[in-house]
């Protein structure tokens, strides 16, 4: 199910916020693991992505936030839909650190998208 993976990608990389949303997730206070950080929450939205990125553990003396790729429920995609189905909506397509004080932060986050789309592909083949 390439085509859903490279479509979730092309939008993360256009979508500017990105890095900036995975800042703001790593200096929530409290922290909030589990929550959204990427594409906002609205039925239109899951459903156009297809996938959400969701936080989890921010490292304080690494600055990296742990983030967790999740197939949205709106996902139409019949691969997404069945693999959904099988694993729930909370099964963890792939789960990539985030360094938010890295020198070049588009850099880190075409390499954190990346990393992302290329676990999926693994696992949805």
């Amino acid at each position: 199910m390439s085509g859903a993976v490279n479509t979730w990608k092309q939008k993360a990389m256009g979508f500017k916020d990105g890095p900036q949303r995975l800042i703001k997730a790593a200096q929530a206070d409290p922290p909030t693991p589990g929550s959204r950080v990427f594409p906002p929450n609205t039925p239109k939205k899951n459903e156009e992505w297809g996938f959400r990125v969701d936080s989890g553990h921010y490292n304080e003396q690494s600055k990296e936030l742990n983030a967790v790729l999740q197939i949205n429920n709106e996902a139409t995609a019949k691969a997404l839909v069945a693999y959904r189905e099988k694993h729930k909506a909370h099964a963890k397509l792939a789960t990539e650190k985030f360094n938010i004080a890295a020198e070049d932060i588009w850099a880190e986050y075409t390499r954190f998208v990346d990393s992302m789309a290329d676990q999926a592909k693994d696992k949805l083949g």
